[in-house]
C-alpha cells in the first residue's frame, strides 16, 4: 500500500486512513452501502474500480488503495492542502470546498469552529484529526500497546482467469479451506447460495498461494484448450424410456453433447435425468456441485462417468 502511494507521488503516511475507516477489516460493510477497508460507497467506486455482481474491487486491499490514491490525489488538486483533503475523503472534496468559500478560509480550524452547515457534523469535523491520531499511535504502538505481534505479509499470485470456472474449482485450491479462499479473494462476491454453483467468468482476477500459482495456471491453460461445454452443442432428444430419437414432447426433452455434459430442458426432474442416464441422483448432484435437486431449464449439468 506504501508502494502504490509512492508510485503516485503520495504521502506514505495515508495508507492509515483506514484505521479510522475501518480499522482495516477487509469484510467491513457500513449500513450505507460503503464497503471494504477503504470503505468506498457504490457510485464513487464504480467510477475508479469493477463493482457489479461478481465482482467487488472495493473489497480488494490492494485495488481499492489505488483507487484511494487517485482520490485523494484529486482532493489535494482541488483543496491544495492534505487537512482539508484528507477530510474530503469523508464529506467530498467538492463540500469542503463549498465550506471554504462560504467561510472565506482555508483553515480547518476555523471552519470546524465557524461550519454551520448540517452535513458538515461530527464525522466530518473529527475525520482530520482522528486520522492524526492513529497515525500517531500506529507509528508509537509499542509505547502504547508493549510489545507488538505483526501480522506476516498475505503473499499471493494475482491470475487473470483465461476461461470461466467454478467458485469450487477456486476453493480447491486452498484445500477446500472456504474461510481461506474467502480472505485471499474478498472481492469475489458470495451472494449465490451453495459455494459450488458460483460461476466465476473469464477476464477476472483470482488471488492464489505462490506455490499454487504454476499448477493452477497449467489447469486453467488446459481448461481453455479444453473446455467441457461445446460450443455448438449437438442435440439429442431422449424420450421418456430413454432411447434416443427425434420425435415427441421436446418440453420433456434434455440435450446431450458430445462432451459429456446435459442441457436441461422445460419439465425435466433431476430424478428423471438421472433415470435417463443411468447413474444415482447422489452422483449426479455431487458431479455438478448441487446442494439441492430443484433445478431450471438451460442448466448444464455434468454427466458422472
Amino acid at each position: 500500500m506504501e508502494q502504490i502511494f509512492r508510485d503516485e507521488g503520495m504521502p506514505a503516511e495515508l495508507t492509515r486512513l483506514p484505521f479510522v475507516e475501518s480499522s482495516f477489516n477487509i469484510y467491513a460493510r457500513s449500513k450505507v452501502g460503503a464497503s471494504g477497508i477503504w470503505q468506498f460507497v457504490p457510485r464513487t467506486g464504480r467510477a475508479y474500480m469493477k463493482v457489479n455482481a461478481v465482482i467487488d474491487e472495493r473489497n480488494d486491499p490492494l485495488m481499492a488503495t489505488k483507487a484511494s490514491a487517485k482520490l485523494l490525489k484529486q482532493n489535494f488538486n482541488l483543496l491544495k492542502s492534505w487537512p482539508l483533503a484528507v477530510t474530503g475523503y469523508n464529506h467530498g472534496a467538492f463540500g469542503v470546498r463549498g465550506l471554504t468559500k462560504k467561510l472565506k478560509t482555508e483553515n480547518l480550524n476555523e471552519i470546524i469552529e465557524r461550519a454551520s452547515s448540517r452535513r458538515f457534523g461530527f464525522a466530518g469535523e473529527n475525520f482530520y484529526a482522528c486520522f492524526m491520531a492513529v497515525l500517531h499511535v500506529e507509528s508509537n504502538a509499542d509505547k502504547y500497546f508493549g510489545s507488538i505481534k505483526r501480522s506476516p505479509e498475505l503473499k499471493y499470485e494475482r491470475i487473470p482467469l483465461p476461461t470461466s470456472i467454478l467458485w469450487d474449482n477456486l476453493v480447491s485450491w486452498f484445500g477446500d479451506d472456504l474461510d481461506k479462499a474467502k480472505m485471499y479473494n474478498p472481492h469475489i462476491n458470495q451472494r449465490k447460495k451453495g459455494g459450488g454453483t458460483l460461476r466465476l467468468p473469464a477476464g477476472i482476477n483470482i488471488h492464489i498461494p505462490p506455490e499454487k500459482a504454476t499448477e493452477v495456471i497449467a489447469w486453467l491453460e488446459n481448461q481453455k484448450k479444453n473446455p467441457r461445454v461445446a460450443v455448438a452443442p449437438v442435440v439429442v432428444a431422449v424420450n421418456e424410456s430413454g432411447n434416443v430419437g427425434t420425435g415427441g414432447d421436446t418440453a420433456s426433452v434434455a440435450t446431450q453433447t458430445t462432451d459429456g455434459t446435459y442441457y436441461v430442458r422445460r419439465g425435466d426432474t433431476l430424478e428423471r435425468i438421472a433415470r435417463r442416464l443411468k447413474v444415482t441422483i447422489k452422483d449426479l448432484m455431487a458431479a455438478n456441485d448441487l446442494t439441492s435437486s430443484r433445478i431450471k431449464p438451460g442448466l448444464k449439468l455434468v454427466v458422472p462417468e
